[in-house]
């Protein structure tokens, strides 16, 4: 899941969520905004903004984008105004918003959101899972531009922590290399899209055997 650990004021809600009961939690934490607006204890108002992000992310899994959009930027916005610019709790509402941006196809808002998550994670964080995840989001991007060469360089910088945090069998990784093979391919350069394939693959049989789903992807 997506959803960040949850505090205790949010337990009923995780148990929803465990539970696939996805309408409940949304009326969980639209009642407890609907409770809490306006609050200027920092207490309350972190609480609010993480139910405008779980919101979000309850709205990103339905792919209903235009509320789960609507629901990052107040987080975003909260976050801001308490936390400021440079805090890592900012820059991963910043992720959340440039995510669902590529979805909506806002490319160049998408991109100045995700490069701004990742400048304020390198301040606290240096390249951790965070910044990998993004640089991914931005190959994403690149590769739906065309612009093959860009998204081959961020798809390997994202490699390149995730193998130095996680090693090499690892499902991150595997991902990666499979996102990477799909440029190449695009890019008609199927040498290096069958070599990117095939370790991807690899990968996911030491990870989940050769008969798991993910391994025929």
């Amino acid at each position: 899941s997506e959803i960040t650990k949850c505090t205790n004021i949010f337990q009923q809600a995780e148990m929803y969520y465990q539970n696939n009961q996805f309408e409940k939690e949304i009326v969980y934490y639209k009642t407890f905004i609907q409770q809490n607006q306006g609050q200027e204890d920092p207490t309350k108002t972190g609480n609010l903004a993480e139910s405008y992000l779980r919101l979000g992310h309850i709205y990103r899994e339905q792919n209903q984008n235009p509320e789960a959009l609507n629901n990052f930027m107040k987080a975003l916005n909260i976050r801001k105004k308490t936390h400021g610019m440079n805090r890592t709790e900012t820059a991963a509402c910043y992720s959340c918003v440039g995510s669902i941006l590529i979805r909506l196809k806002f490319y160049t808002d998408a991109l100045e959101c995700l490069f701004a998550a990742i400048r304020i994670n390198y301040l606290y964080s240096g390249k951790n899972t965070e910044v990998a995840i993004n640089y991914c989001y931005i190959a994403d991007v690149y590769k739906t531009q065309g612009k093959f060469l860009s998204s081959v360089e961020y798809y390997n910088k994202a490699l390149k922590i995730f193998e130095k945090i996680s090693g090499k069998i690892h499902p991150d990784v595997a991902l990666t290399l499979y996102r990477l093979g799909t440029t190449y391919r695009l890019q008609k350069n199927y040498a290096k899209a069958l070599e990117s394939f095939l370790a991807s693959l690899q990968i996911r049989k030491s990870i989940d055997g050769d008969n798991h789903p993910q391994a025929a992807l």
